[in-house]
């Protein structure tokens, strides 16, 4: 029980052993806590036209992340912090953290500062067959979740100093965290913000879980970030070299995504449909015959 308890502790250096399972585990409870999320939301709201806005508010924040960060935050830095700390140059890969976050603040703060002012646009544009209430509820929604993506990339460089310490609790905790954020927003918060509720749990559940206990787990590892817009960095030029291909390599693999957002943009519930089965794999004889042929 006490070796246990000590593989647990969030400040413990794992094994590949440890790290393999307690990451195994994370990727059950977090498939389990998906499910009840999925299950919860479609019992407070089924699946029509409000959770249709609720999944189409991820469309904008999400493709600003994988644009500007996909997985690249905690992969490639991965790679240069290790690199640090094989040369005994620890203080210099802090150094390049603290600008790389700094700069990338700024360059989001931007962008999400133009997305919060064309999320109207865009959702009228990409999802033209809502109806203006429908549309009006989305770009709220949109809003909402737009400052999360600055908590999750911060979060991936922070992560990234602690798998380089081979602290895995931090990383296995941070995705349960995020999803049970949108399971409580639901129960406190539905009936005096209806579906707005799970936006407002997704975004504090990004705070808390992706970047608050990543920022907490580094701090107590010794990290300190100091705001440097240094933009003529090195450092931070490598990591812009390595992340690019990255960047574009995963946000590709999110195209369906986009394709099914707008071909379902015209039929009420059927977006909200086909979001529930995608953790499970999508299976046509879901649908009614109306809804295939609206995919046709």
């Amino acid at each position: 029980m006490k070796r246990l308890l000590r593989v647990l502790r969030p400040s413990h250096a794992h094994t590949a052993t440890t790290a393999t399972l307690l990451l195994m585990v994370s990727a059950f409870l977090s498939r389990i806590i998906g499910l009840v999320r999925e299950k919860f939301t479609a019992y407070l709201f089924g699946a029509g036209s409000e959770m249709d806005a609720y999944r189409a508010a991820f469309l904008l924040p999400d493709t600003i992340a994988y644009f500007l960060v996909g997985g690249a935050a905690s992969i490639t830095f991965i790679t240069m912090l290790s690199r640090y700390q094989e040369r005994g140059q620890p203080e210099e890969g802090e150094r390049v953290m603290s600008i790389i976050i700094s700069v990338m603040l700024v360059v989001m703060g931007a962008t999400i500062l133009l997305a919060e002012l064309a999320a109207g646009v865009f959702v009228r544009w990409y999802f033209a067959g809502y109806s203006p209430e429908k549309a009006a509820l989305a770009t709220y929604m949109t809003r909402i979740l737009l400052p999360a993506q600055p908590m999750f990339f911060m979060g991936g460089v922070l992560s990234a100093v602690l798998l380089v310490r081979r602290q895995f609790a931090y990383q296995a905790a941070a995705p349960l965290i995020y999803s049970l954020g949108i399971i409580v927003g639901g129960v406190l918060l539905h009936r005096q913000l209806g579906v707005s509720s799970l936006a407002v749990g997704a975004t504090a559940g990004a705070f808390c879980g992706p970047f608050l206990l990543n920022a907490v787990g580094a701090y107590r590892a010794g990290v300190r970030f100091r705001f440097d817009l240094d933009w003529g960095d090195a450092g931070l030029h490598e990591w812009v070299k390595l992340s690019i291909p990255l960047m574009l390599g995963l946000s590709l693999v999110t195209v369906d995504g986009w394709i099914i957002a707008w071909l379902t943009s015209h039929e009420n519930g059927l977006y909200a449909k086909l979001w529930s089965h995608q953790s499970g794999g999508f299976l046509a004889k879901d649908l009614s015959p109306e809804e295939i042929a609206a995919l046709s």
